[in-house]
């Protein structure tokens, strides 16, 4: 490849120059690896389904009855009476829980219907606008897909904590009620301090955390 070089006393800078031909073979492989929308939005579309469906929830592109959290597939011509019918994906916004991956990629699922709706019009205006919120709601969702283990990860060790806090709070009542019965008959005649310590002397653990528990009390 030829190479432009500029120097003078002090610097010298190359620059590798491509031809013509070669740029125009550079662009034809770039446009052969670029995805098309008639490959990406499927491809997209069939991944969300399958995220949504492996949490029981219906196919977001086929149409169901549905009422209240139930839902069924709905069969050509059939309309059971009392059930409305909706689109899956919409079915899913409206049940699954908000953040979750299921609601997530429901909604992800109607930006592409909105993208393929704006193409079919040949609206350029609108395929630019649907587009770029598809890829800021893809690069959401995929972040919260990544991390969404994580926060879940967190909730359950904070949940953990406080049941096991809650447990030894549970297993000390008994002394608990036990100090606080001997200090009530104790504090008039001794004074807080010395009653704590006769408590300590008596195995009823150490008299600074008696007396703690005595100041919380009152």
């Amino acid at each position: 490849m030829a190479k432009e070089v500029w120097s003078d006393a002090m610097h010298r800078t190359e620059k590798e120059v491509v031809s013509a031909e070669k740029w125009e073979t550079l662009l034809a492989e770039a446009a052969a690896d670029w995805p098309t929308s008639s490959k990406y939005l499927p491809e997209l579309k069939q991944r969300l389904a399958e995220i949504i469906v492996q949490d029981g929830f219906p196919d977001p592109g086929a149409a169901i009855f549905h009422k209240g959290r139930f839902w069924c597939k709905r069969l050509e011509g059939e309309r059971p009476v009392g059930k409305a019918i909706s689109p899956g994906w919409a079915f899913t916004r409206a049940q699954a829980e908000p953040l979750t991956l299921p609601h997530e990629a429901a909604d992800l699922y109607l930006k592409v219907i909105e993208v393929e709706r704006a193409l079919a019009a040949g609206n350029l205006e609108s395929v630019f606008s649907h587009s770029l919120l598809l890829g800021l709601a893809h690069s959401r969702f995929n972040a919260r897909r990544l991390h969404l283990k994580h926060v879940t990860r967190g909730k359950k060790v904070a949940g953990g904590q406080l049941n096991s806090a809650h447990k030894t709070n549970q297993r000390h009542i008994p002394m608990r009620t036990l100090r606080f019965a001997r200090m009530a008959e104790l504090v008039p005649k001794l004074g807080v301090e010395n009653a704590a310590r006769q408590c300590e002397a008596e195995g009823m653990g150490g008299w600074q955390g008696i007396k703690k528990q005595w100041d919380r009390f009152k």
